[in-house]
């Protein structure tokens, strides 16, 4: 009887628990969606309606419906979400009676939604009706003031600030008057008050209430909600805006960990999209365009996943992908993301004129670059006059429409307006983030090139070394280089500054000691301006600022009396610009190998080899990989903080590695043989600038006019009769190698610059109608400096030569054919044609010693990967192709296989370590790329650089395969005499035309290819020499028995 009165007890117990939770259905799915478990919170109202609807609990069932609505508004598209609050809405309205609390929430609710949906004016409409429901006597839970805050956010979104700013006040007041400081219920109007202060240019006024709206939401939500993403996110901007990076990236990084959290259990990625966004935004603003952009596309593509392509929410990302690629002088790209902006506009949202004057911002930029001044004026024009009305004149985006205006006033000598703008934005800039920021300085950089404009370089001085003045110290008096802020606009003055001394120097002033002391500093500067960088695309992209600054010095130079000083000097500013990130590579490459066990080296390298790994496998994913951009950021960040702590505990090891080396006269001699020259191109405006040094250190230095010279490279490099190519040989000859008796009977060592990458100086025709391949033994390199460090690279790999000739028979493309390796979409790889001088070539190289070679379907990515580390010389016989838009997606083709597609990306070397002495790349035009001002070429043979190997033959067009293999087997024969490489390539080209048909002496045939970096020998050993060994032993030994046994008989 005991146990069944028990039993009876449990049954009961059980009975009315599940009684409460069907009753609790509510609760329990907004607890859950408080808790963010959106799908749980789902699972749970679903059930609840239809409990309700049994039971016929109406107020249950409305309520638990808008709560869906809710749900929906966070997990599905805010049409499904408006479509479930308008039925709900309908039963409240039969339901409740007019003026009741839950009717009033429900108006409050379907207004978030249409807010949501970017239906603003009926979210204001719906606020209002919930606003006149209540009233306000009975108002016990401040809800007067939680819909006055949703209705100032939408006059917030619609720029009506002198309209929204009141109504958020009257809410503020309302709210803080009834809850605790660190109430949920005041998370929306600290977030709203802090908005409208930053909005209207009031950055730091808005920081206080971004800070609480971060604190509430941290103490009432758990810690991976993506509510506190988007305060962390919120909170970045104002940092953002004045200046202060760190703290602005600290909140990025925030916001994109906790919105990742979110987007991995909801799979929606309309807030990880606008994490990424200004996370690119913020990249843009320090700089690093490249990096910038690759965000800034992700988070498109996050957006078109919950709201489908062309949606409004891509507006701001276009545009900022306009300004990205404007900067880069990416003119037509730039144009196409803004012009994508705003037919968007015009299609959703034509009557947002903030929109239109926002965007109206972005078509004056390129406008202006287009050279069509009046236009980009009137643009500018109207998007100020917006600003100006609707209360922002104090913003961001109005200071730029005003310095939009002043340049092309500026060009269209409309002096005193020009003038009255630029410095008005000056004003606006110091009063909203400060002198110390770099966008007033940008302002004064206005400022000062009207000035300029006008030929008045003493005001221009004036107004730069003003700001640069407070922005060093705060006193305008001085400045000192080491104290400025890090920043893309100090770098501009200083070029700025340089044009000046520039205008000086023509007045016949004497600027010669302030131009190296003003570059001295910039050099000091530059050093720690450029470590922080995160991406090695934007040590790239600053060649071209850099190139600016050091032609613009040697112009300076130029215009005074020589000394060696003064040579010294001008040799020391053209090496100082070229081949930065390869010289920073190859540092990393001589650190690794002397000092193994360091344990800042061993990080250094950690980080390097993992950020390359990383970029490899964004550009490889074939799937929208949103971790890797994760990962990508962490490792940059945690990246720069390691460099700033090697800045503080090891200054040494930070400018030898990670900072702006110097330039060693020294070292610059020993890389120049006895038997020959150096001669160094710098590219001016329409002057070739022409430095002559030998192995003593002797210096000439030459300038000739070179408008010319694109013209005839291109003639040269045209399908034009031999007869005249020649001729233009002959022309390129007299402009480019100085009539001077230091290069009489001298090999040459060239150092090339700009387009002249694309000259094989062999070719060119001397005085005695020559190919100055007969005369001179030619080698290259990307600057003499980075050849220092090449020369120093050595490795001890067992094997001699590993070569990849993949062949392309008919046999392996009928195995491909046979297997499923070859998608539909890939068809072109069986059109490649055949290379059968290539493989003939590989009986050459199997009489030497440890040489492995793989032909046919082996020739893979990874024998290419085994290979890297193992060898000495890297032979790859093949096709190559060319991307000059994305030089990274230039590729070498190799054979396929399960896990590897057979193409070989330059991104895929960037990501390698390459230990060989030397890499010959025996395919089309490997030598040929994107130029860049300060690395050179962005070539495939850049890449083998880049990834360690010191040593490269490259071809600079699309090479003969019969002549081209001819040429090398003799040159790998060479190599095994012991020649130097550049020697050994140039006897093999000489043996060529030597035994050459007539046809087949064009340089078509042999000169495209060339050799570039350390030219050290690597003596061959061959089977043969093995051979002979072998039977000089054997005869020795049968010989010592011979003559034993003869005396044993003796």
């Amino acid at each position: 009887m005991k146990h069944a009165i028990l039993l009876f007890l449990n049954l009961f117990c059980i009975l009315c628990l599940n009684a409460q939770l069907k009753s609790d259905f509510l609760n329990i799915a907004v607890d859950l969606y408080n808790n963010n478990q959106r799908d749980s919170a789902l699972l749970i109202a679903n059930q609840g309606i239809e409990y309700y609807k049994v039971q016929k609990f109406q107020d249950s069932l409305i309520q638990i419906r808008r709560t869906r609505a809710t749900i929906y508004s966070s997990i599905k598209t805010p049409q499904e979400a408006l479509e479930e609050m308008k039925e709900v809405l309908e039963m409240g309205v039969a339901y409740y009676e007019d003026g009741s609390l839950p009717l009033a929430k429900l108006y409050r609710d379907i207004g978030r939604i249409y807010n949501q949906a970017n239906q603003l004016d009926k979210a204001v409409e719906m606020y209002n009706v919930a606003i006149k429901l209540i009233d306000p006597k009975n108002d016990t839970v401040a809800f007067k003031g939680s819909v006055l805050t949703n209705l100032a956010w939408i006059y917030l979104i619609k720029r009506e600030y002198k309209i929204g700013f009141p109504i958020a006040e009257e809410a503020y007041d309302l709210l803080t008057a009834f809850y605790d400081s660190t109430s949920v219920k005041l998370t929306n109007i600290y977030q709203t008050m802090g908005s409208y202060y930053q909005y209207t240019g009031q950055y730091k006024a808005s920081i206080p209430y971004l800070e609480k709206f971060l604190l509430v939401q941290q103490l009432n939500n758990p810690p991976n909600h993506p509510n506190i993403g988007i305060a962390h996110n919120d909170i970045a901007t104002p940092y953002q805006n004045l200046g202060n990076y760190k703290k602005a990236m600290h909140h990025r990084r925030q916001c994109e960990k906790v919105l990742y959290e979110d987007y991995l259990k909801t799979g929606q990625g309309r807030y990880l999209s606008i994490a990424i966004s200004n996370l690119g935004y913020l990249y843009l603003v320090m700089g690093e365009r490249a990096m910038s952009l690759e965000y800034l596309e992700k988070s498109l593509k996050l957006s078109e996943l919950d709201y489908g392509k062309d949606n409004i929410r891509m507006i701001l990302t276009l545009s900022q992908m306009g300004t990205a690629y404007n900067i880069m002088g990416q003119t037509e790209k730039a144009k196409y993301c803004v012009e994508k902006a705003i037919k968007i506009q015009n299609d959703k949202a034509p009557e947002d004129q903030g929109g239109i004057a926002f965007l109206n911002v972005q078509v004056s930029s390129i406008l202006f670059a287009e050279g069509d001044y009046a236009n980009a004026y009137q643009k500018a024009l109207e998007a100020h006059k917006y600003y100006k009305k609707v209360g922002e004149y104090y913003s961001k985006m109005n200071v730029a429409s005003m310095e939009h205006i002043a340049n092309a006033c500026r060009e269209l000598k409309k002096w005193d307006y020009a003038i009255a703008m630029a410095k008005e934005a000056v004003n606006i800039n110091d009063s909203i983030v400060g002198p110390i920021h770099g966008n007033t300085l940008s302002s004064n950089l206005v400022l000062s090139d009207i000035f300029l404009s006008k030929n008045d370089y003493q005001s221009a001085e004036k107004t730069i070394m003003y700001q640069l003045g407070e922005m060093s110290s705060g006193d305008n008096s001085d400045f000192n280089f080491e104290n400025l802020i890090v920043t893309k606009e100090c770098i501009d003055a200083i070029t700025r500054l340089l044009k000046i001394l520039d205008l000086k120097s023509d007045d016949n002033l004497n600027v010669k000691d302030e131009l190296i002391s003003l570059m001295s500093d910039f050099e000091k500067y530059y050093a720690k301006f450029i470590t922080q960088y995160r991406s090695q695309t934007s040590i790239q992209e600053n060649g071209q600022s850099l190139k600016v600054a050091y032609s613009t010095a040697i112009k300076i130079l130029k215009k005074y009396p020589r000394t060696e000083v003064l040579d010294q000097t001008i040799l020391k500013y053209t090496e100082r610009y070229k081949s930065i990130l390869l010289k920073v590579m190859t540092n990393s490459t001589l650190i690794t190998n002397n000092e193994k066990d360091d344990p800042i080296c061993l990080r250094y390298n950690y980080f390097v080899d993992s950020l390359d790994f990383i970029n490899a496998q964004i550009l490889e994913s074939k799937s929208e990989n949103t971790q890797l951009f994760i990962d990508l950021t962490n490792l940059q960040e945690s990246y720069n903080s390691f460099k700033d702590s090697v800045y503080n505990i090891n200054k040494s090891f930070f400018y030898e590695q990670l900072g702006f080396n110097d330039i060693n006269n020294e070292e610059i001699k020993s890389v120049i043989n006895d038997d020959e020259v150096m001669i160094e191109y710098m590219l001016i405006d329409s002057s070739i600038i022409q430095i002559i040094m030998d192995h003593t250190g002797e210096l000439e230095i030459y300038e000739v006019a070179s408008d010319s010279l694109s013209w005839i490279i291109n003639q040269v490099n045209a399908d034009i009769d031999s007869q005249l190519r020649k001729i233009e040989l002959k022309k390129l000859y007299h402009l480019l190698i100085p009539k001077t008796e230091m290069i009489k009977d001298k090999n040459l060592l060239i150092i090339p610059d700009g387009e002249l990458f694309k000259i094989n100086y062999e070719t060119l025709i001397d005085e005695n109608d020559q190919y100055l391949l007969m005369s001179a033994n030619i080698r290259y390199a990307y600057s003499a400096m980075l050849l220092g460090n090449q020369n120093k690279i050595s490795n001890k790999a067992k094997s001699q030569i590993i070569s990849l000739t993949p062949g392309f028979t008919d046999e392996m493309k009928q195995y491909y054919q046979s297997t499923d390796l070859i998608p539909s979409e890939d068809s072109l790889y069986l059109s490649l044609l055949k290379q059968p001088f290539m493989i003939k070539m590989l009986s050459g190289l199997s009489t030497f010693r440890k040489t492995e070679a793989y032909q046919g379907i082996n020739a893979t990515e990874s024998v290419f990967e085994d290979a890297i580390g193992n060898c000495k010389i890297l032979h790859l016989g093949t096709h190559g192709e060319i991307d000059n838009d994305s030089p990274l997606f230039s590729r070498l083709i190799l054979a396929k296989d399960s896990i590897d597609d057979g193409y070989l990306h330059a991104y895929e070397i960037y990501g390698n370590k390459i230990n060989a002495d030397l890499a010959v790349l025996s395919a089309c035009n490997t030598g040929q790329g994107k130029s860049n001002s300060g690395e050179g070429v962005i070539s495939l043979s850049y890449a083998f650089t880049y990834a360690g190997c010191p040593s490269v033959v490259m071809s600079l067009w699309s090479i003969d395969e019969k002549s081209t293999s001819e040429i090398l087997s003799r040159f790998y024969e060479y190599l095994a005499e012991g020649k130097r490489k550049s020697q050994a390539l140039r006897a093999a080209k000489i043996d060529y035309l030597n035994s050459a048909k007539a046809f087949t002496v064009d340089p078509y045939y042999w000169g495209g290819l060339i050799f570039m970096g350390n030219d050290n020998p690597i003596p061959l050993k061959s089977k043969s020499s093995l051979n002979l060994i072998f039977l000089m032993v054997g005869a020795v030994i049968i010989g010592l028995i011979f003559m034993k046994l003869k005396t044993k008989n003796q």
